[in-house]
Order: C-alpha cells, then sequence, then structure tokens
C-alpha cells in the first residue's frame, strides 16, 4: 500500500486543487439561468477534458477545435502526469503537477473563450 501512496501522492491533491479551481472559476457560471443542462455540465465538467474540450464546443456554441492540435497539446500533458505515478520521484512529482496545471488551463481557457 505504502507504493500506490507515493505514486498518488501528487495527482490526489493536484485533481482536488483543479477541483476546486474549477468550482470557483465556473461555479457562479454554471448558475446563470438561461444555460441548458448541457452548458451547464459542460462548464462544470469540461476543465477535466483538458485539450479535449474543444469536442464539446458546439454544446456551448463555439466552434470544435482542430483534432489534431488537441491531441498534440494532449499527448506531452499527458506524459506529463503519468510520469510521477510510473517513476515517483521529486523530479517527476514537479513534472506531474505542472501536467496537470497545464491540463486544467487547456480546459479552463477554451471554455472561458468561448463564454466570452
Amino acid at each position: 500500500m505504502g507504493g500506490l501512496r507515493r505514486r498518488t501522492r501528487v495527482l490526489i491533491p493536484g485533481l482536488a486543487i483543479a477541483s476546486a479551481a474549477v468550482l470557483f472559476f465556473d461555479g457562479m457560471i454554471s448558475l446563470q439561468p438561461d444555460l441548458t443542462w448541457g452548458m451547464r455540465a459542460v462548464f462544470l465538467f469540461g476543465p477535466y477534458a483538458g485539450p479535449f474540450v474543444g469536442w464539446f464546443g458546439p454544446v456551448i456554441g463555439f466552434e470544435a477545435g482542430d483534432p489534431w492540435f488537441m491531441l498534440l497539446a494532449a499527448l506531452p500533458l499527458l506524459a506529463l502526469i503519468v510520469s510521477h505515478p510510473l517513476y515517483p520521484h521529486r523530479l517527476t512529482g514537479l513534472l506531474s503537477a505542472v501536467g496537470l496545471f497545464l491540463w486544467f488551463l487547456f480546459g479552463l481557457s477554451f471554455i472561458h473563450q468561448a463564454s466570452a
């Protein structure tokens, strides 16, 4: 069990912080009365899709992004995120935290660009 704790030491707090940020930034937006349930779902759960949130673009009123850009942005970020669970070390923990931050930043920026 100690190995699992070492491997998830960065991911669990990172996901908790990211979830709090999503609720802070998108929680009030999703309470607007003129939004459909699909729009509310994209605002609250879209940042978890990271660069792939562009696929949900038509739901909130913007054109979906280029699939190749989404894939090319997501692959390096996924490699950063899984680096710590695969090889627990301080450096990979830092890389994993940076990857999580950028993943959620991509998702939030796409959603806020569309809602502006």
